[in-house]
């Protein structure tokens, strides 16, 4: 059984994980040992603190890992998960907002027990989960409007809402192209996406372009004001924008060594979490900056041919949005980094700091793993029967 196992592995993809996460951990150490010695003295932490937490959530994600990897993906598909998962989903938001903690601004955070995790960041797969539950069942309710269109619709919005509330922007913009990549790839018309984009665009664009200062916080719309010209809020709201450019050109081809970084000094105020692209790209330069890109591009390659390759919807559905998550969530943390887009706060997947967020991504592996084995088997089994020695019997 576990010969078997290990013989229908997707190995590359395997390796590609290896390599992110060792290179995650190692910049993290980089990257916090400065922030847990200086900023929290009272507290008393070791320099490795960021690190050691790191290597524990990898740990409980290389678990996670192995266990959505052997476990069928096709439970998902279940009736009982199905609405398991809505009522889960909508019941931790809530929660949130009636006992979560606060932390840098957003109430986002949630205490059981002993454990402290972000629910939000696994409604992603559970948004994934569900539209491709939703299409993968029955392919012929996609162009259905009652059916097909306005459920997940109303869901998506539902938790689009409820994480914009915390206010965590920058995840509920990554669940919605998420979901928008899903729908696109579920083989709807295209007429009836534009008509619907069209049908909701419109009015929404306009409601939000004379309302936007009454739905945005401040601290929202100052990272909007920051983007277009960040020099010009060099002192306050654009200081780590500004900083993290000075990073990056400091860092040049090759980088000024690993641990060198000056800018982790108090300069940048995240620097293992979502800015640690600018310590790397300091540090390492744009050689390492590009293995990493390179390692991420390859993991969404990866799950978008095991898409291609699956012989079911939900599967294919499944590994499409799972690659989807990675692609965009690398966008918005490159594009805020760069000044291309707003800074959200949103994790560089397998390198940035977060327990909550390694996990995660660990669990969406393992399925896209699951499916891989499940394809590989499939196939196998397709050519068995009908080699000469099978026709023959």
């Amino acid at each position: 059984m576990i010969k078997r196992y290990l013989k229908s592995l997707d190995y590359s993809l395997i390796i590609a994980i290896t390599l992110l996460c060792t290179i995650g951990a190692v910049m993290v150490y980089s990257a916090s040992s400065i922030v847990a010695v200086m900023r929290y003295k009272s507290a008393n932490l070791p320099s490795d603190y960021f690190f050691q937490e790191q290597v524990n959530a990898m740990i409980l994600g290389a678990f996670m890992f192995l266990l959505f990897s052997m476990l069928p993906y096709q439970i998902f598909r279940k009736r009982l998960f199905f609405i398991a998962n809505i009522v889960i989903s909508i019941g931790l938001l809530l929660l949130v907002m009636l006992m979560g903690e606060e932390a840098n601004g957003a109430k986002s955070w949630l205490r059981i027990g002993g454990f402290k995790f972000q629910p939000a960041e696994f409604i992603k797969i559970g948004v994934i989960i569900f539209l491709a539950a939703l299409y993968g069942r029955n392919q012929t309710i996609i162009n259905r409007f009652w059916k097909g269109i306005v459920p997940p619709f109303m869901y998506v919005l539902v938790i689009f809402v409820l994480i914009n509330m915390q206010p965590d922007l920058g995840t509920s913009l990554l669940i919605l192209g998420t979901a928008c990549a899903m729908v696109f790839a579920s083989g709807i018309d295209l007429k009836k996406i534009v008509t619907i984009a069209l049908m909701v665009g419109i009015p929404v664009g306009t409601f939000l372009y004379f309302a936007y200062d009454k739905i945005l916080s401040p601290h929202q719309l100052n990272r909007f004001k920051v983007t277009s010209n960040p020099f010009d809020y060099a002192q306050d709201t654009g200081y780590q924008l500004v900083h993290g450019f000075i990073s990056i050109t400091r860092g040049g081809f090759f980088g000024v060594g690993l641990g060198e970084s000056t800018q982790k000094y108090g300069h940048l105020p995240e620097p293992h979490t979502d800015f640690i692209m600018a310590i790397i790209a300091e540090e390492l330069g744009f050689i390492g900056v590009s293995v990493i890109l390179l390692g991420l591009a390859f993991v969404v390659f990866r799950g978008l041919m095991i898409a291609r390759k699956c012989p079911d919807a939900f599967g294919s559905l499944l590994a499409i949005g799972i690659s989807s998550m990675v692609a965009i969530q690398t966008t918005v943390n490159i594009g805020g980094l760069t000044g291309l887009m707003p800074l959200t706060g949103v994790p560089l997947p397998f390198i940035s700091y977060g327990g909550t967020s390694i996990v995660l991504l660990f669990i969406s592996m393992g399925i896209l793993m699951n499916i891989h084995r499940f394809s590989k088997a499939r196939l196998a089994k397709k050519v068995n029967k009908n080699s000469p020695l099978e026709v023959v019997k």
